[in-house]
């Protein structure tokens, strides 16, 4: 799980990678995963970006807050509330999905 800003958004994360060697076992926990969207999002009241990375080792799922960054400092302190409130969703909605992978 992560927390980024940028310049122009703020975004909390799971960012599925295992190591230089997993880039199929990363692809098949995104998979899993996205094969139960519907419930993660509904657990996690809202809309998530789901992005494969097909070009690369990684995959990730997201929550974009595009409102506000690192120029944005008059918008900080609701960005991070909306960023914290957000990641305890983020994990709430996976956990019993990412334990279902027994990984």
């Amino acid at each position: 799980y992560n927390y980024a800003v940028t310049y122009k958004y703020g975004q909390v994360e799971l960012y599925i990678d295992r190591g230089k060697e997993s880039e199929k076992e990363n692809k098949r926990i995104f998979d899993f995963l996205f094969s139960q969207k519907a419930a993660i999002e509904k657990e996690f009241g809202d809309k998530l970006n789901w992005e494969r990375l097909d070009d690369r080792r990684a995959s990730r799922i997201s929550k974009r807050f595009d409102y506000a960054g690192l120029f944005s400092k008059e918008q900080w302190d609701k960005l991070q509330d909306d960023m914290i409130d957000a990641m305890i969703r983020l994990e709430k909605a996976l956990k019993k999905h990412i334990e279902a992978l027994k990984l």
